[in-house]
């Protein structure tokens, strides 16, 4: 039941992050169609081709973010898909996300420093955020890699956990120091949030469901090695049986195929 909980979670978050997509898509294309008025602007067209060239990278890549989000919803929702396959596509788009915030931050400070204030450092609350963005980032891409390649079902979750709960922090310092000042910027931000909350539900539900799995698997294992260990010692007996001539070889075979069978 739980697996079905969280693959609902999964969709339903998906579906609120494409829409802040969509916002932020609308807000960056503005944002271009402002710009292309000033990139020849005098003195200032180095520090607007700059601008330019971030707000184009990250049209780009809320691009391919905006088709991560409607494929991990579809997947979600489809009753068949695995839990761990709309995992996998739910952890690439917030890793797109996480990504796209941290060349963002790293290309917005290049050209404050540059062309705006080169004397300037960055503020506690900046520094905290690159530092909860690198967080994401790493939590993230390693909850793709072991969800991919590691026999643990718990670890992908895990961190997926982490990198969910530390992507909520730089969305809430992002709104609440306004970082983002436009309508539709804003309410990208607040989609995300609410979608990466709704993520971290379902999340702790994949998790319970998988610690749940790897509970039961060690409660079995004792009894299967204990009939495996029975099956070796009726085989000993039955070779010791043949050599003394008590049984045919025949019926060694007979009984010895029905045990080995069994381990």
């Amino acid at each position: 039941m739980n697996s079905k909980i969280s693959k609902i979670l999964l969709g339903v978050a998906a579906s609120l992050l494409t829409i802040g997509i969509v916002f932020y898509l609308i807000d960056v294309i503005d944002a271009l169609t402002d710009l292309s008025e000033y990139y020849e602007y005098g003195d200032y067209a180095d520090f607007y081709n700059a601008v330019r060239r971030l707000k184009i990278f990250q049209l780009l890549i809320s691009i391919f973010i905006l088709g991560f989000g409607i494929v991990s919803a579809v997947l979600s929702f489809i009753p068949t898909m695995s839990k761990k396959r709309a995992l996998s596509s739910m952890f690439s788009t917030v890793a797109l996300i996480s990504l796209e915030q941290l060349i963002s931050f790293i290309f917005m400070i290049v050209i404050a420093k540059k062309y705006i204030a080169p004397d300037a450092t960055l503020s506690t609350v900046s520094i905290v955020r690159f530092v909860f963005i690198i967080l994401t980032v790493l939590s993230i891409f390693g909850a793709l890699i072991l969800g991919q390649f590691s026999k643990k079902q718990i670890l992908g979750p895990a961190f997926g956990l982490a990198g969910s709960f530390s992507l909520i922090i730089v969305l809430i310092i992002t709104l609440s120091n306004g970082v983002t000042t436009t309508g539709f910027a804003i309410l990208f931000e607040i989609f995300a949030l609410v979608a990466i909350l709704i993520t971290l539900v379902g999340l702790v539900f994949a998790v319970l469901k998988d610690n749940k799995v790897v509970a039961n698997s060690s409660v079995t294992s004792t009894p299967v090695m204990g009939a495996s260990k029975d099956s070796a010692e009726e085989l000993l007996k039955l070779k010791k049986l043949l050599d003394v001539g008590a049984i045919s070889q025949e019926e060694y075979e007979e009984k010895r195929k029905k045990y080995v069978d069994s381990l």
